[in-house]
């Protein structure tokens, strides 16, 4: 196992050492700005960099689980780094920092030139919660029932690697435990994918016209898209996952809490090598 990237404990310990040389500096600037109210906005300030450095460790954390395969003297580019500290700091939910642990991880590289994960972060920072479920929920699925399955470029363009899976499952699964509807759960997560290329041609409904052959009474009918499958590859912590590897080095991964597999999917227009 390489050395950590970054633990929380390094965390909070930088920001501990940041706010006590920061703080030299600005108490009188703040007393003369605030008021008698500078305490309150001071403990307001330390909870807000609490939350934030909490966040960030948890990040990190995850980071450090994946970064098997990372040179172990490469470092982090500071723009990611920083670009992390910034957004994703502010992310509390589990399964995004999932995603961001993936991109720090697959972000080593000897004195830390390596900055394609920048433009990820801020792609992966603006998605809401479900749609990073929605994203993680199918390419998951088609990295196991699409692997080691050739010329995976030619059934995206062909449709042959379009996913069904039944509709209420897959919503109940993406909406988790928040307390909106369904219905306002898959159509953020669905039609967010789909504004950010996460995801191909899709459709959503009863089994009639477009979804007549589907073997579900109401389906989501998606195909995978190369910005998805790439995507997936830095959750997992694989760097620039090119659309051809994604059948031989995308793999199921583990999350904690950890999120239901879907149990009522198939991919109907799958025919085996030969067939």
């Amino acid at each position: 196992m390489p050395e950590p990237i970054i633990t929380g404990a390094v965390v909070t310990a930088a920001a501990k050492a940041a706010a006590s040389e920061a703080g030299k500096d600005s108490a009188s600037l703040l007393k003369r700005l605030l008021g008698p109210s500078v305490d309150e906005f001071g403990q307001a300030l330390a909870r807000s960099v609490a939350y934030r450095t909490r966040n960030f460790g948890r990040i990190a954390e995850k980071a450090d689980r994946k970064a098997t395969s990372m040179p172990a003297d490469g470092i982090v580019s500071y723009r990611l780094a920083y670009q992390m500290l910034e957004e994703g700091s502010l992310c509390d939910d589990e399964l995004t920092a999932e995603y961001l642990g993936g991109l720090l991880a697959a972000s080593r590289s000897p004195g830390g030139r390596d900055d394609r994960a920048a433009s990820w972060c801020r792609i992966v920072s603006g998605m809401s919660t479900f749609q990073i479920r929605a994203h993680f929920i199918l390419y998951r699925e088609w990295a196991e029932r699409l692997h080691d399955m050739p010329d995976i470029s030619i059934r995206i363009q062909h449709g042959t690697a379009t996913m069904h899976a039944e509709l209420h499952e897959f919503a109940s699964v993406m909406r988790g435990d928040s307390p909106i509807s369904e219905d306002d759960a898959l159509q953020d997560g669905i039609n967010g994918l789909d504004a950010a290329s996460l995801i191909g041609d899709y459709a959503v409904g009863p089994r009639r016209g477009e979804l007549s052959d589907s073997e579900f009474a109401e389906t989501v009918r998606v195909l995978p898209s190369f910005r998805g499958l790439e995507l997936y590859g830095w959750a997992q912590g694989l760097p620039g996952l090119l659309t051809e590897d994604f059948t031989t080095k995308a793999v199921v991964f583990e999350t904690d809490p950890p999120v239901p597999r879907l149990t009522r999917v198939s991919l109907p227009y799958y025919t085996t090598p030969g067939s």
